[in-house]
């Protein structure tokens, strides 16, 4: 009955993290675009491997936008914040350590994502399993890290 409060916060809270992750990815679409069009109005030879580095600009735009607001949804129910607050929150908590936090989510889900992958290869149910291990430790660590920050900013 509890979890009921947090429902629609938490899915606005996605659904807007998932709108602005969609702008930043157009953002980046037009960069490239422009790019693109610099590079063949001045001849420069093998475009096309240039346009592969180039491609990746959204990508990574979009995923910068989405770890600024990585937080939102721990915010909506540890603090009970509304959708555009909990955004706001989560853009507050991560000033000053922004790259840090960063930095060490990248790692530590990069390491899970490998394990994941690599149990994979166990017949039947070992990426079920690995999965069922790595994600909720992935989501204590990221509360982790909000609670250490929260206090931090306290």
């Amino acid at each position: 009955d509890e979890a009921r409060h947090y429902v629609i916060p938490f899915f606005l809270t996605s659904v807007l993290n998932t709108i602005l992750s969609l702008v930043a990815l157009v953002v980046g679409y037009v960069i490239v675009a422009i790019l693109t069009a610099l590079l063949v109005a001045v001849h420069l030879p093998n475009t096309a491997i240039w346009f592969d580095w180039l491609s990746i600009i959204p990508y990574v735009l979009s995923l910068l936008v989405l770890a600024k607001f990585i937080f939102a949804g721990v915010s909506v129910v540890v603090e009970k914040k509304g959708a555009l607050a909990a955004l706001r929150r989560s853009s507050d908590v991560l000033k000053g350590v922004y790259w840090h936090v960063v930095l060490r989510l990248l790692l530590v889900y990069a390491i899970l994502f490998i394990i994941i992958f690599a149990a994979g290869y166990i017949p039947y149910v070992g990426g079920l399993l690995a999965a069922a291990l790595a994600i909720p430790f992935g989501v204590l660590y990221l509360f982790t890290i909000f609670e250490e920050l929260r206090v931090a900013r306290a």
